[in-house]
């Protein structure tokens, strides 16, 4: 079935500072129409026309709350926070603290239920390139279910990086390889289980295209044109016969 989806998204974010130097601000947000969510056409993520969802009725809704300082930053927003290491949760608090090219993000759900990843979840993060010592990226996330996400990621070139990934839901064991210039980009990834994906990108005067396959041949092919001031054709269809051809504007 073709037929138009329109959707307008608004957010207004509030900011402030103290005179001892905190900042501190709020955001709240506003979508109506239906909407399709470009870049996932290949998993089918179209509203029904005509329909009404939640988050697209026309009510501005309260975000997130925050403070920050040397101390780091607290963020409070109403099971609007994801768990760091699975975002099938949503907490209510976050503090997240970086120094150094050392990070760390804790979250917490204030009325969490009996199911193990609802309560808290933490990430450590270390970026070499931040800290001016080594081009390596790592981090470790895990939850109260106590599993973890192990990844560690190491610029061989400008160009050129390679990583490494562990999961330990499923002992999963993932070995990626990425290329990127300024018109060109080429990713894959490959585990233990033969899973592979892999991304094309070519981008140039305005224009950008993006293609992406797997082991199971489930292709995705997305394009757009900067036209500039804000507004951009887009494109795109899939394996599974979606497409779509529209503008994107933001203001």
């Amino acid at each position: 079935m073709t037929d138009i989806y329109n959707s307008l998204e608004l957010e207004v974010t509030f900011a402030g500072a103290t005179d001892n130097g905190l900042t501190f601000g709020a955001t709240m947000d506003v979508t109506v129409g239906t909407d399709l969510d470009i870049g996932e056409v290949g998993t089918a993520e179209f509203d029904t026309p005509g329909a009404v969802n939640d988050d697209e009725d026309g009510t501005f809704g309260l975000g997130s709350i925050f403070i920050s300082g040397e101390f780091g930053t607290l963020t409070f927003d109403k099971d609007g926070i994801d768990n760091v290491y699975d975002d099938d949760f949503s907490h209510d608090f976050s503090y997240a603290y970086d120094a150094a090219g050392f990070g760390v993000t804790l979250t917490y759900n204030l009325n969490a239920t009996a199911a193990a990843g609802d309560t808290w979840s933490l990430e450590l993060a270390y970026d070499g390139n931040e800290a001016g010592t080594v081009p390596l990226v790592a981090f470790l996330e895990t939850d109260d279910s106590s599993e973890m996400h192990l990844s560690v990621g190491y610029s061989i070139t400008t160009e050129f990086a390679v990583g490494l990934e562990y999961e330990t839901d499923g002992k999963v064991t993932t070995l990626s390889a990425a290329y990127e210039t300024d018109m060109f980009s080429v990713g894959f990834a490959v585990d233990n289980n033969s899973d592979w994906d892999l991304d094309l990108g070519y981008s140039a005067q305005g224009f950008s295209i993006d293609v992406s396959t797997d082991e199971a041949s489930a292709w995705e092919l997305t394009g757009a044109y900067d036209l500039g001031g804000g507004l951009e054709i887009v494109a795109g269809t899939a394996s599974t016969s979606n497409w779509y051809l529209g503008a994107a504007m933001s203001f």
